[in-house]
């Protein structure tokens, strides 16, 4: 493999951008690590909201809930 040529992906060789840079490469290394924490710190405490609103039953989740309609309701709705 060329210098050109430092990164294959599907069996295509994709031209190198840049010269290797190995702390830029640990520095971003370091904040796409940081923001995937971040992001399933954000999903466990959305969900962790969700079931609270379950355990209350102040009706939050209810609405947040999929519902079938009611066999009836259904056919009164539509024009």
């Amino acid at each position: 493999m060329s210098q050109l040529h430092s990164l294959q992906h599907a069996d295509w060789p994709l031209p190198r951008w840049t010269e290797p840079w190995p702390l830029g490469k640990e520095w971003m290394s370091r904040v796409h690590e940081a923001v995937a924490w971040l992001l399933v710190l954000l999903v466990a405490v959305h969900v962790a909201a969700a079931l609270r609103h379950a355990w209350r039953r102040d009706g939050v989740f209810t609405r947040m809930a999929w519902r079938r309609p009611a066999p009836g309701r259904a056919a009164k709705e539509q024009p």
